[in-house]
């Protein structure tokens, strides 16, 4: 009994959480967990801006997560003008089509963006999109460098 305990948390802990159809029963009735995918992750440093990208194969196809943090809007206190120039330029990146500007934790200004693809992930198409993202976003940034 001692030794299938310790298996057992093990296997749990590297499992958790539990997610819908991560849980199975055997017809012989001992359970399995799968484990999800560990994403694979990119960081790089583009216009001096840290750059992360996770990809994660979900079901038959490849998700992409990017994660930028550009910096934080100014506090009123420190500098008015400049406060309502960054908010400005992020009313503005509304319009942009395939990545976020916005403010996360009340101060922090980040860029974001999502994409699936299916299939296998050609490495060619991961970094065209990153591309694509980066050039759609860089106008914007030009922009708020001053500012921030």
């Amino acid at each position: 009994m001692p030794v299938v305990l310790p298996e057992t948390a093990e296997v749990a802990r590297g499992a958790l959480p539990f997610g819908l159809g991560r849980l199975r029963l055997a017809p012989d009735g001992t359970f399995t967990i799968s484990a999800p995918p560990a994403p694979s992750i990119i960081r790089f440093v583009a216009d001096e801006i840290p750059v992360t990208v996770d990809i994660l194969p979900y079901d038959g196809e490849v998700q992409c997560h990017l994660h930028c943090p550009i910096g934080h809007v100014p506090f009123s206190a420190q500098s008015a003008s400049r406060r309502s120039a960054v908010l400005v330029v992020l009313a503005a990146a509304r319009s942009l089509r395939r990545c976020r500007l916005g403010v996360e934790n009340g101060q922090a200004i980040v860029l974001r963006a999502s994409w699936s693809m299916k299939g296998p992930l050609p490495h060619a198409s991961l970094f065209l999109e990153i591309i694509h993202v980066l050039k759609e976003v860089r106008p914007f940034l030009r922009i708020l460098a001053p500012h921030l």
